[in-house]
């Protein structure tokens, strides 16, 4: 862009070198290792090739893929050149179904450039299909409770089990007459960031639907390794906030493989011979959740830098 062709070099991206930061590099010397128009196909080979998506995406366990299907539809179709903001609340709303918290992505949809005169349809046009979808299931159902409670319930610790997440082992150790309470209050916890965020970073979607995806990941009260490997491959999408990020993501990620390797080891050991212990467990669900965290605080910073070093260079203060 422009405006990243006129920062001075005391505040470009260190690590531009790598990610590029704009399509047309200024110098032979600028040329980065992953280009703009790499991207895309980078962060489809990321999903793809994982072991873990090819082990999750069985007949069985499908199921956790539809909303995000729906998910990545909305924004093919909200990116793509002949894209309809119809077709991409539509499946917006169809993941929003499915789990709830997908509504939070109506923010960044509306942040899209190409629907910033159209924010007021957009909304309109979500809430139609949204409603839709719900009289559709309450005509279905009955008088019994709408799906929307239900996926609720479900994303609840009503049917949490031990997994990457640490809240199970919190529900283990608390009363059963408490963990309604203390499940509906990890469940709104996310919620509160999405303010803070869409007002601070309202200039970049993208960078918006990869922190409300990584939130989400940490969040859940039942965490898997695909939830993981779908938020970063978000990250891909941002590549000038990556060009910004230090090398403490570099640890983090070499490091994940630790905890992941030790939590399914004790897993086994724990419902197999009943040799493991849940408090060893408990601590690699947690380095695991702390690595991503790190990932997660270092793509809020990098994003802030970005955004404070292209304000400066507006404002003609560089």
């Amino acid at each position: 862009s422009r405006e990243q062709q006129k920062l001075p070099e005391a505040i470009q991206a260190p690590n531009r070198h790598i990610f590029a930061v704009d399509k047309q590099p200024l110098t032979s010397k600028d040329n980065p290792l992953i280009s703009m128009e790499s991207l895309p196909l980078l962060a489809a080979q990321f999903y793809y090739w994982s072991p873990v998506t090819i082990l999750s995406s069985s007949v069985y366990s499908c199921f956790q893929t539809l909303p995000a299907l729906f998910h990545l539809i909305c924004w093919n179709e909200a990116l793509s050149d002949d894209g309809s903001f119809l077709l991409s609340t539509f499946f917006l709303a169809m993941a929003t179904y499915l789990e709830l918290h997908h509504i939070v992505y109506l923010i960044p949809l509306m942040a899209l450039p190409m629907f910033r005169g159209q924010r007021l349809f957009v909304l309109a046009s979500f809430a139609f299909w949204f409603a839709c979808l719900q009289g559709l299931s309450y005509q279905l159902v009955g008088n019994n409770l709408l799906l929307v409670v239900k996926a609720t319930y479900r994303m609840g610790w009503k049917t949490i089990r031990p997994s990457l997440s640490v809240q199970w082992y919190l529900a283990v150790q608390l009363f059963s007459r408490f963990r309604g309470y203390f499940g509906a209050l990890l469940l709104g916890a996310p919620y509160i960031l999405v303010a803070p965020v869409a007002i601070r970073l309202a200039r970049y979607p993208m960078v918006m639907v990869a922190i409300f995806s990584m939130v989400w990941t940490i969040f859940r009260p039942v965490e898997t390794l695909w939830d993981a490997n779908m938020a970063l491959t978000f990250f891909l999408l941002c590549p000038r906030s990556l060009a910004r990020m230090g090398k403490a993501i570099l640890v983090a990620i070499c490091s994940i493989g630790v905890p992941i390797s030790l939590a399914v080891l004790d897993h086994w050991l724990w419902v197999g011979p009943n040799t493991g212990n849940a408090n060893f467990m408990f601590f690699q669900c947690l380095a695991f959740n702390v690595f991503l965290s790190i990932l997660l605080v270092n793509i809020c910073k990098a994003s802030l830098e970005r955004d404070k070093a292209l304000r400066l260079v507006g404002k003609g203060q560089p």
